[in-house]
């Protein structure tokens, strides 16, 4: 875990504001989404006893994705894609979920039935201050 400091002073490139600590929260909860599962607004906010709309507007800012944030595997409970990097009709998503062994239809909707994650308790080892430091390795090589 960084230290708060890291954190609060961590500016998101994609909005140029800081990250909140419930943006943090859902960010490392998504990281344990494994590859060829998928989740749902409603269940990484049920973990997190927030909102599903919280957790969409996170994964809409998300400056860590598609990897190691995969913000691309969560989508509605009714098994629909939705939207990505912020905006709808966006074929990337599909892609993504697609290059990782998942069936989605043409109208946009996850096929398989066993690939919900939701054991968003399981330990993964990771760290997201090593997100943290990432970040501002390519933004201060991209300057």
């Amino acid at each position: 875990m960084p230290k708060e400091t890291s954190r609060q002073d961590f500016i998101n490139p994609k909005t140029n504001t800081k990250i909140t600590p419930l943006q943090w929260e859902i960010y490392e909860a998504v990281r344990k989404v494994p590859e060829g599962k998928i989740s749902t607004y409603k269940e990484v906010s049920t973990y997190l006893k927030t909102s599903p709309r919280a957790v969409g507007q996170a994964m809409k800012k998300n400056p860590f994705g598609p990897h190691p944030v995969p913000c691309h595997r969560i989508i509605a409970s009714n098994y629909y894609i939705g939207g990505f990097n912020g905006k709808w009709g966006n074929n990337d998503k599909v892609a993504y979920l697609r290059r990782e062994g998942l069936n989605i239809n043409e109208d946009g909707f996850v096929q398989d039935e066993d690939v919900l994650f939701k054991d968003f308790n399981l330990q993964d080892g990771s760290n997201i201050k090593d997100l943290v430091e990432e970040q501002r390795l390519k933004l201060s090589t991209a300057s």
